[in-house]
């Protein structure tokens, strides 16, 4: 008999003075006797049964080591300095009828805040350490398992920085007649003149179906839950959606493409933290897009950035939208959008009226920032809305 999983998780704790531990769901890959009760998402576990034969307790006592290895790695990394920033999730997938299973595990950010999602795979005979850095000191966020042939499965939790969460074995039932669905739908461009036939499309990562030359698609069998279904052309923005399916259900989507717009700017940065935009300041041009030049620091020289960034650029189908995403600065990063001044009148920063809205660009437009460090400040104005990027015009 192993020790119990909290006795090995505390002793990893304190090797790695990692902060705090969390246990979401029943741990299922401990010994008979220290799993708690299953949570709605996770069929009871085909592991800690004592009468199993030898070739499943051998698997149990692998994936018992398995998950005790990855707990210790991820209090590790929470111990350094690297991993103050982050929470990590440990997490097992199997198959509720025991053959060897390959899944999507995708983690998604959802909420208000962070967009987006961290891509990921598990098989059944791994348990996957997932580190994640968090902007902020919680994230809510959903992980969602699919594989081919089986139901999917997902699981909302909210993470804390320092926080270790063991997930329970996300048990995966097969796909049956009864339980599949369909989603029907087409592909429609913006410049109908492009090609449609032959466009892969994409339910939660996996192709399931081919788009005609019309555009049109069956997908099927999907899974019933939250489907994304997406596809992909060169030089379009958009082709995405997310819908929910239930068992035996058909369901009708469109996927809408828009050519990638770009917004050639100019700007103007104070770097000597004053409000005067007369005198010695840094200014340039630059492209925009919702791709290559999207997330922008004006300290960092108007360059692509990670993180501290005075503002965001997305598509939202035709338009070019400004946001401010980075909510952890000093006096958070804002703008104004000046209605009356030219971009050549602008002396001067007024201490007040920034705000956090979303602006959509356009020709001739100018805006204020107040930076992330909230102590300098910088101008721009679009110059031009197109759907070719700087080389190719």
């Amino acid at each position: 008999m192993g020790k119990p999983l909290a006795k090995v998780v505390s002793a990893c704790a304190a090797s790695a003075r990692a902060r705090r531990f969390i246990w979401a769901g029943c741990l299922t890959l401990c010994w008979a006797g220290s799993v708690a009760a299953p949570t709605a998402n996770c069929a009871p576990s085909t592991l800690g049964d004592d009468a199993e034969d030898t070739e499943k307790a051998t698997l149990r006592a692998r994936r018992f080591k398995s998950l005790t290895e990855a707990v210790a790695r991820g209090a590790e990394l929470l111990g350094t300095e690297a991993g103050a920033r982050y929470a990590v999730i440990v997490y097992a997938v199997s198959a509720h009828d025991n053959r060897p299973l390959h899944a999507r595990a995708n983690l998604y950010f959802v909420g208000t805040g962070r967009c987006g999602h961290i891509p990921g795979h598990a098989s059944s005979d791994e348990v996957v350490l997932q580190p994640v850095r968090l902007l902020r000191g919680t994230q809510p966020v959903e992980l969602r398992v699919v594989a081919d042939g089986y139901e999917r499965l997902a699981r909302k939790g909210m993470l804390r920085l320092g926080e270790l969460a063991i997930w329970d074995d996300f048990v995966l039932s097969p796909l049956t007649a009864s339980s599949a669905a369909a989603v029907v739908g087409r592909v429609w461009l913006e410049d109908e003149a492009v090609d449609l036939e032959g466009l892969a499309i994409y339910v939660d990562g996996e192709a399931l179906a081919i788009a005609d030359a019309s555009g049109y698609f069956v997908a099927e069998p999907v899974s019933p839950g939250k489907v994304n279904i997406s596809t992909h052309k060169p030089g379009f923005s958009g082709l995405y959606a997310e819908v929910t399916v239930r068992p035996r259900d058909e369901v009708t989507v469109e996927l809408n493409g828009y050519r990638r717009r770009f917004a050639h700017v100019r700007w103007a940065y104070q770097p000597d933290g004053t409000h005067s935009f007369e005198g010695d300041v840094l200014v340039g041009t630059a492209t925009l897009s919702s791709g290559k030049l999207s997330r922008v620091s004006f300290i960092e020289g108007f360059e692509q950035v990670g993180r501290h960034s005075d503002f965001l650029i997305r598509q939202e189908e035709d338009r070019l939208v400004l946001n401010h995403f980075d909510v952890s600065g000093p006096q958070r990063p804002a703008s104004i959008q000046m209605k009356d001044t030219p971009f050549d009148r602008l002396f001067e920063a007024p201490n007040s009226g920034y705000d956090r809205k979303k602006k959509t660009l356009h020709p001739g437009d100018v805006f204020l920032f107040r930076c992330y460090d909230g102590k300098h400040y910088a101008m721009m104005e679009v110059l031009e809305i197109t759907d070719q990027p700087a080389q190719e015009k």
